[in-house]
């Protein structure tokens, strides 16, 4: 298991906790099919499944996988940044994007 998960916004530099400043419209989310933790973790926070992307990537062993894709529109941030937060538990008093990763050794990037 990777120790940092990345968010990434789709659509210019920055992080998830940035993605507003940035302008970007969407975050875009992806996991591996078969990870059905991180797919539970990702609904968890509010963002909305898109669908699967067969045959998308590569996996380090050779085999291709199937990405399942969600996204969090720019309206729909502040509840799942208050909801990652909340899951974190981290205090919502925390508003650096480097302080809510150190906090609980994330890269949202």
């Amino acid at each position: 298991m990777l120790p940092c998960k990345r968010l990434m916004p789709v659509a210019g530099p920055g992080s998830f906790a940035r993605s507003s400043r940035s302008g970007s419209g969407r975050v875009q989310v992806k996991t591996d099919i078969r990870n059905h933790r991180s797919q539970r973790a990702i609904a968890g926070i509010g963002a909305t499944y898109e669908g699967v992307r067969r045959r998308y990537q590569r996996r380090d062993d050779g085999t291709v996988r199937d990405t399942v894709l969600f996204s969090v529109t720019a309206e729909e941030r502040p509840g799942a940044r208050t909801l990652l937060e909340r899951r974190l538990g981290v205090a919502s008093s925390v508003k650096n994007s480097d302080s809510l990763a150190t906090a609980r050794g994330l890269c949202l990037l």
